[in-house]
This record gives structure tokens, sequence and C-alpha cells, in this order.
């Protein structure tokens, strides 16, 4: 959700750059299929371009060609291509900007504050994600690793089969609790206005949450219990349960 709300700032301030210095910018943006990697596959392009408005060129990972039929992502490519030069960056105003910096700053604290409850079993469940995969590897000066504060994390796509895998989707975590937050300072509206495609891909989210697992969790330590509240304020605020509903979800449960 940070992440989200922070490229729009990003974005607003290099067309507001380019602006004022007479220079073209284009913005790249690295992205997976998940939501929590940047939400591009070849099936919601238009949502995605709209969504992240200002950017010139997105780099397709792995799972973006590997994961559908061929056609589709030759299709894709085609229409990227098409739709990429015509976007443009929404300008905000410097109120605005505020308002999505104070958006960021609840989700982060949120976020990180339920890190060094999930970061053990997160690394248990992450030494069975296969390493080998298709890109460079980061090495000497663009080596880095993640964590918080004292706490260390796999790498994202580590992170992120990780935590599905476990049925707690990475998106959930800090987002129901920042959300009654949110509601608390009268920044709900900042934020559905700003993140067009919140529900949308919230909706994809909501069928991976398995709440017997996380319930066994939170039965073995009390800290899970806050992201058992996260599902609860999401669920009120969509007004859907979340948990699997097509086939093709319940499988993964």
């Amino acid at each position: 959700m940070a992440n989200v709300l922070a490229i729009k700032i990003a974005l607003s301030r290099l067309q507001k750059f380019s602006e004022r210095r007479e220079l073209d910018v284009y913005p790249i943006i690295g992205c997976g299929s998940l939501p929590f990697r940047g939400g591009l596959t070849p099936y919601n392009l238009d949502q995605f371009v709209d969504e992240y408005s200002g950017i010139k060129t997105v780099t397709i990972q792995s799972a973006f060609r590997y994961d559908f039929p061929l056609p589709d992502v030759q299709t894709a490519i085609a229409k990227l291509k098409q739709l990429l030069p015509q976007s443009e960056a929404r300008v905000l105003d410097t109120k605005i900007e505020k308002s999505l910096e104070c958006l960021v700053q609840v989700f982060k604290q949120n976020y990180q504050s339920s890190i060094p409850t999930i970061a053990k079993i997160v690394n248990q469940v992450a030494a069975y994600v296969p390493k080998r995969r298709e890109r460079m590897l980061h090495i000497g000066l663009f080596g880095y690793s993640r964590g918080v504060g004292d706490v260390s994390l796999p790498r994202a796509i580590s992170f992120t089969a990780s935590m599905y895998s476990l049925g707690i989707p990475p998106e959930i975590v800090g987002t129901g609790r920042a959300l009654r937050e949110l509601k608390s300072l009268g920044l709900l509206e900042v934020l559905e206005k700003h993140y067009l495609y919140f529900r949308e891909d919230y909706a994809k989210v909501s069928g991976f949450v398995n709440k017997q697992n996380l319930q066994s969790l939170v039965n073995e330590d009390s800290g899970w219990q806050s992201l058992w509240d996260d599902v609860t304020e999401l669920e009120q605020y969509f007004g859907w349960k979340m948990e699997p509903r097509t086939t093709e979800e319940q499988k993964h449960q």
C-alpha cells in the first residue's frame, strides 16, 4: 500500500520536473504479476496503465512470460507498446501530496510492526522456495538485503511465495489496521480517490487467505493476532469474506 501511493507521488513530481525544466521524462517501473509485486498480467493492462499513469516502460518479469499462454503474452506486449507512450502522469497539488505522504507513513508503520512476528516462519518456508530464476544476480554495489530493523527477510520473490504458501498474502499485512486508523483521521476518501483499483486488487488477494492456517498461527503465537485483525478489518471495509471462492483458489488452499 505504501509503495503504490509513493509511486503516485513520484510520478507527479517527475511530471512537474519535466514541465519546469522542459525536459521529457520516461519513468520505468519494475513489477510482478501479484498486487504486492506491482500487479501486471496480460489480462489487466488497461487497469495497470491507468493506475500508474505516466509510466513509459515496464519490466516484463518471468511470471508474465511463462505463467500465461504464449499468444496472450504476445498480444499483451503489443498492447503495452501501444498504451504506454500515450500514458500521461497525474499531477498532484502540494496538499494532496502531503495527504498521500501521511497515508504512506500509516501503512508503513502498521506493516513494519508485524514483521518481527512473521519473520521466523517466513524465513523457514522461504528455505523451500527454489532459488534459480531468470534474473541477473545482485552482487557488489548492487547487492542489498531486505528487513526491518534487526529482523532479516528473504528477497521479495521468496517472501511473497512464502506468504502466499502460508495463505497469508503479504498485501494484507498491516492494511486492515491502517484502514481503521485512516478512518479515524478522515483520510479514507483520499485513499479511495488516488488508489484507483484498490478494491479490484484486493478482490484478487482475498481468495488466497487461509483463515484456518492463520488461526493456527494465532494459537501458537499471540503476535499473529494483529494479522487476524487485519483480515477482520478488511472484510468489514470491503463487505466480503476473505476466503477461497473459485476452484483454483480452493485448490491453492
